[in-house]
């Protein structure tokens, strides 16, 4: 759809399967109808073995008209003007299971068969799937291909996504950050320190001399001053200290 630029109208079949009578030809009416709305579009149904048994093995009956409902909505696109410009591409893995009616000319009247992909394919996958991401320059994928052999589409993508997430994993390894399970407050309560050091720092705490002529003298004055009388507020004047760092022993 990409290369012809149409809109995709991709479905899973299960999801047309409704619960109620009625419901799954609805929506197969419904879906068709929309598919012809935005014609030129492709209609991908995938799995659509699962709602196209061979009626003449089916079990239940609903089974019989969800597949004579979309033989005959496949069979309106013929009717309608832009039904031609409608491109119907069913995928399954099981195309013995399919009901016969659905193979005849006019309907899924050409069958292309999607083997497991060789070498060149395999890189081709690959180049897709890797052209997003920052690979190595020592990284040749036609190396990754050849160590694949019958690997599908689906296991090389999950091949990528599992190495992307192993490049992660390692990168974390390697710029490990400190473990920040301890909160700050928490490294604050465990911190503690002996006496015999808190003497040694409160020693060495050296006043601030022009402080410390002012604080004297803010000391005497307030000695030739009367008590306060209860209620009233005293002013706590502040002395400035200059810390010494500890020698280190």
């Amino acid at each position: 759809s990409g290369e012809l630029k149409f809109p995709l109208l991709k479905v899973a079949a299960p999801e047309l399967v409704g619960g109620l009578s009625g419901q799954s030809e609805e929506r197969i009416r419904e879906l068709f109808e929309e598919a012809v709305a935005l014609a030129p579009c492709i209609l991908f149904i995938d799995e659509v073995d699962a709602i196209t048994p061979n009626r003449e093995t089916a079990q239940r009956e609903m089974e019989r008209r969800i597949v004579a409902q979309l033989l005959s909505s496949m069979d309106e696109l013929a009717n309608n003007e832009k039904g031609d410009q409608v491109l119907v591409i069913g995928a399954t893995n099981r195309p013995d299971s399919l009901d016969p009616a659905l193979r005849r000319a006019g309907r899924f009247d050409r069958e292309v068969c999607l083997g497991i992909p060789d070498r060149e394919s395999r890189l081709s996958i690959l180049q897709t799937l890797c052209h997003s991401l920052r690979l190595t320059p020592d990284l040749q994928l036609s190396e990754v291909a050849m160590m694949t052999p019958g690997y599908v589409g689906a296991d090389l993508k999950s091949l990528v996504t599992e190495s992307a997430m192993a490049a992660v994993n390692r990168l974390f390894k390697t710029l490990r950050v400190p473990d920040t399970k301890t909160s700050p407050a928490e490294v604050v309560q465990t911190t503690s320190s002996t006496s015999g050091e808190t003497s040694n720092a409160t020693a060495l705490i050296v006043p601030n001399e022009d402080a410390g002529q002012e604080a004297t003298k803010k000391s005497e004055d307030s000695d030739k001053k009367p008590d306060n009388p209860e209620g009233a507020t005293t002013e706590v004047e502040e002395m400035e200290v200059q810390l010494v760092p500890l020698d280190n022993e």
